[in-house]
């Protein structure tokens, strides 16, 4: 398996604050543990989709349940994911949505 890596640190000349660069790096590295470095484009994918339906129930100000973020990501894919899959990711996330 390939190992992908990035390097936001040592961007030159980077008019990047230093301060939100570590906070980038930091959320970047916590989503990589989170997928346990497994990068399959479904997997990115679920990430994105989870997180994204997250903040938009918690927005609408609907509560943040197994439930609702089930039916959520069916409502934009379908039945692409089972509801073991969204919600394996969503335990992982659900704490960190802000």
């Amino acid at each position: 398996m390939e190992k992908f890596s990035y390097r936001i640190k040592n961007i030159k000349n980077s008019k990047i604050d230093p301060h939100l660069r570590e906070i980038i790096r930091k959320k970047l590295d916590h989503y990589i543990n989170l997928l346990n470095e497994n990068f399959t484009s479904r997997n990115v994918e679920l990430l994105g989709i989870v997180t994204y339906c997250c903040k938009a129930l918690k927005v609408s100000g609907d509560p943040l349940t197994a439930e609702n973020i089930v039916e959520e990501v069916k409502a934009w894919e379908g039945s692409k994911y089972t509801p073991e899959e969204i919600l394996a990711i969503f335990n992982k996330v659900k704490n960190l949505i802000n």
